[in-house]
Formats: structure tokens, sequence, C-alpha cells
């Protein structure tokens, strides 16, 4: 599932429980509130165009890019598996498809934390089996693509192709 199928999902199963709240530059956007964000108890929610957004008593984030992923850095104090659960059970107490899962913004969330303050807390998250994709190995190489880590991705990633 993708950004614009969840978007159209949403709108349609979901229409009646919108709400309408401001982007900090004033800006009017709609969202459905599928489940609290653990120790602050903030919304997450995703907005009616398929974004993820987080949302406070008196203004919407949404999360568009690496950028932005700093919105829900507070996940990394649960375990992977927890968020995963809570984001399963807000979406099918919606009536939405537990598929839509994966336009939830992880990876952004782990590259932003790798390349911020957060690098332990992502690595913890990678130790409980957050994959790894290119752009991530790079980051913890360092960009350098004679790392052992990063001829060890190549090796595994084409090792079926090229037989070897």
């Amino acid at each position: 599932m993708n950004r614009k199928s969840v978007a159209a999902t949403v709108n349609a199963v979901c229409f009646e429980k919108f709400v309408e709240a401001e982007t900090p530059d004033g800006t009017l956007i709609r969202y459905v509130h599928v489940f609290d964000r653990p120790y602050d108890k903030e919304q997450i929610g995703i907005t009616e165009d398929g974004f993820w957004c987080v949302a406070t008593s008196s203004i919407v984030w949404q999360v568009k890019s690496v950028h932005q992923a700093h919105f829900f850095y507070l996940f990394f104090y649960s375990k992977i598996a927890h968020v995963i659960e809570l984001i399963k059970e807000g979406l099918k107490n919606l009536g939405l498809p537990e598929n839509a899962l994966m336009t939830f913004p992880f990876d952004e969330l782990v590259i932003g934390a790798l390349q911020g303050g957060w690098r332990k807390q992502a690595l913890d998250w990678i130790d409980q089996g957050y994959p790894l994709n290119d752009e991530m190995i790079l980051i913890l190489c360092d960009n350098d693509k004679q790392s052992k880590l990063w001829i060890n991705h190549q090796k595994e990633r084409f090792h079926d192709l090229f037989n070897i």
C-alpha cells in the first residue's frame, strides 16, 4: 500500500472521523486519529493526503521527509515491536487495512535518528531486528563504500543474482 492508496482508503473508510487542525504555518488540514503516542499521549494520525502526522491540542505536524521525522523520535523509548502493535491496533480500530502500516515513516525515522542525536536509540531498534536499507548502511559506514560493512551488505544483496 502506498501513500495515495492510504489516502483514498482513509477518506473512504474514516470520512466521519476526520478532525481539522492547524499546521505551524497556519494551514488547516484534516486527519484521522490512529493512536496515542506512548509517554506524552499526543495523537498520531493519517492526514487526508495520506501522510502520517503528530497532533497536539493546538497544532499538527505532517511527516513528509527525513527532516520532519524528529516528531516521532519519542517512539525510540519503546521497543519496535510495541510501536508496530500500537499502529496495527489503531488501524484495526478504524477499520483500516493492516498493510497501511507499510506507509508509516519508519525508514525516515531511523535515518533521521542515525544522522542526529538519537543514533544510539536507532541502533537499539536495529539490534531489535529493524531491517537496514542501503542509505542506512552508508550512514553507518560513514559513506565509505570500501568499508567492510558496505562490502558485506553488497555481497549479501547480490548473492542470489551473482550465484557466488
